[in-house]
């Protein structure tokens, strides 16, 4: 059973079975359990502490993470030398509901290593704070992960130098709202000529739809906007769509670049992108992207300032075939570390990576 914290708090059922786009904890833990080589009980050999707080957060916006964990910490403090010992600097909490990293209390955030997926630097110390990817809806469940994502991930890691035939640009998702991403399917994989009309219309009124424009507590922080402003999906050797498409799974490894912004929360493509071999095209601001203190990300992916959206076709056209080549080989090396399931995911080796790098980084 769990508890829902905030003013919508509830009782009901495992939201791991509910909505399993925040399990990666329970990846994290149940791995974690059974790893003698990474996990001691012996405190004295320990170079972190792990702190296993298990917050159910369905909540995009509102949430509260402030008194659990302010009485985890309150328990912490009094039931084991080890905190005080370090003023929390070697303790590790793991965060998995949208955007929540903003909301760990600053005992917590100030002091320990967080381990998130929502990585805005207005909330997130990019010294000492980890973003880890999430889970997908195409990979929700064991079964779904088998029948959907799991096929597309082998043969591109199979895949040696096969050629792109794809759009040079795809992406396919709600462009004001998250209903549209998850509720409807374009069945033709395309908008109509009054669909893309209708969304220029809108978009075109909203202030935040401007490249220059900085919004941060909306919708995408109006990337999405800016996007379908500029008509991206107007250019032929693009696929910029307004929802979701029937042939997602072949069309993102055909693709030479898939466009990655947030949503609500943490946007999750990415995920798909990297499993499925379509280089990221990053557009945002002040975000730090998964396993980014042991990942280098110019290597493999392209990353825009939401100001530069107009620059986006002749940016990508700019990159030579030889350069998208080098991008795919290092692509195929972290692949397996955005997918948490086995046995191609590595999340948890990646997350373990991270978390080493802060052992030295930190002087731990």
């Amino acid at each position: 059973m769990w508890r829902s914290w905030g003013r919508a708090g509830g009782r009901g059922c495992d939201p791991v079975y509910n909505r399993r786009i925040y399990a990666a904890q329970s990846h994290f833990d149940s791995h974690l359990y059974h790893d003698d080589f990474a996990r001691t009980l012996d405190a004295s050999r320990a170079k972190l502490f792990y702190v296993p707080v298990y917050l159910n957060q369905r909540f995009t916006w509102g949430a509260q993470l402030g008194d659990p964990m302010r009485r985890a910490l309150h328990w912490l403090r009094h039931a084991h030398p080890h905190w005080n010992a370090s003023g929390g600097r070697d303790h590790v909490w793991f965060v998995f509901g949208e955007r929540q990293t903003c909301l760990v209390p600053p005992e917590v955030a100030k002091a320990s290593i967080v381990i998130g997926h929502w990585g805005d630097l207005e909330c997130v110390d990019a010294k000492k704070d980890i973003i880890v990817p999430t889970i997908t809806p195409i990979q929700h469940d064991l079964p779904r992960y088998q029948q959907r994502l799991q096929p597309a991930m082998r043969k591109h890691l199979s895949d040696a130098e096969r050629p792109r035939a794809g759009p040079l640009l795809l992406f396919a998702g709600g462009i004001t709202s998250f209903g549209a991403s998850q509720d409807n399917i374009r069945r033709s994989g395309n908008d109509t000529a009054d669909k893309q009309q209708k969304w220029l219309d809108r978009v075109t009124r909203d202030r935040c739809s401007r490249p220059e424009v900085s919004c941060r507590n909306i919708y995408s922080m109006g990337v999405r906007q800016a996007v379908w402003r500029q008509r991206l999906w107007a250019e032929p050797d693009m696929r910029i769509v307004s929802a979701g498409i029937p042939d997602y799974l072949t069309a993102v490894p055909r693709a030479r670049f898939c466009l990655h912004t947030e949503g609500n929360g943490w946007g999750a493509r990415v995920v798909d992108y990297m499993a499925m071999g379509c280089l990221p095209l990053m557009v945002n601001d002040e975000m730090v992207f998964p396993y980014a203190n042991v990942l280098d990300w110019a290597t493999f992916s392209v990353h825009m300032r939401k100001r530069e959206i107009p620059q986006i076709a002749e940016r990508l056209r700019a990159i030579p075939e030889a350069a998208q080549r080098a991008m795919h080989r290092q692509q195929r090396n972290f692949s397996r570390g955005f997918v948490w399931w086995r046995p191609e995911g590595l999340a948890y080796e990646f997350t373990l990576a991270a978390l080493g790098e802060r052992i030295l980084s930190l002087g731990l």
